[in-house]
């Protein structure tokens, strides 16, 4: 292997990382539809993993998250009938003084699965921990991976050449 090749493949990986990192400082923003697709992947993660009861018509649910900062990401979701379905995403302890709690995300979804209001969110850590839950296995690191491509040829399906003998490489 040459040396400009090895170049190249160092340039290559450092290139992905400083791009990663970038995207980490200054994420994209997201407009409504993101949020509304988030918040409605959210209230169904809660649902499902939550604690839940009744009380006056009205259906709760709860979940709870330990923080590795210090404090507690508290999730809920109300259900108004079929009339509305109102989610919170509040944290207690960590930065937030005792007694007191800050608020990550607000939002009221109608019956026709949009917003009824303005949603009220804080973009943060909070929002890449959940996606990390919410999006499907194959997608959870797909910064490294743009997307599949099919290939234009058939693969080759002949043995390799015998004239290396690669089970040296393997690790015992």
């Amino acid at each position: 292997m040459s040396l400009f090749t090895e170049l190249r493949r160092i340039s290559q990986d450092w290139s992905m990382r400083i791009h990663r990192a970038k995207n980490i400082l200054f994420p994209q923003s997201w407009g409504e539809e993101k949020w509304l697709e988030f918040c409605k992947a959210l209230c169904l993660f809660i649902q499902e993993k939550g604690t839940n009861w009744s009380q006056d018509d009205k259906l709760y649910w709860d979940l709870r998250c330990q923080l590795h900062d210090g404090g507690n990401l508290v999730c809920q979701v109300e259900q108004d009938g079929h009339e509305k379905i109102s989610l919170a995403v509040v944290q207690t302890g960590g930065f937030v003084e005792s007694g007191q709690s800050y608020v990550w995300l607000l939002a009221e979804l109608g019956k026709d699965g949009k917003f009824l209001k303005d949603p009220y969110f804080v973009d943060g850590i909070w929002k890449e921990a959940f996606l990390i839950f919410l999006l499907p296995r194959h997608k959870q690191a797909a910064f490294f991976l743009s997307a599949f491509k099919e290939t234009t040829s058939p693969l080759s399906v002949e043995p390799p050449s015998e004239a290396h003998n690669h089970s040296s490489y393997l690790i015992d």
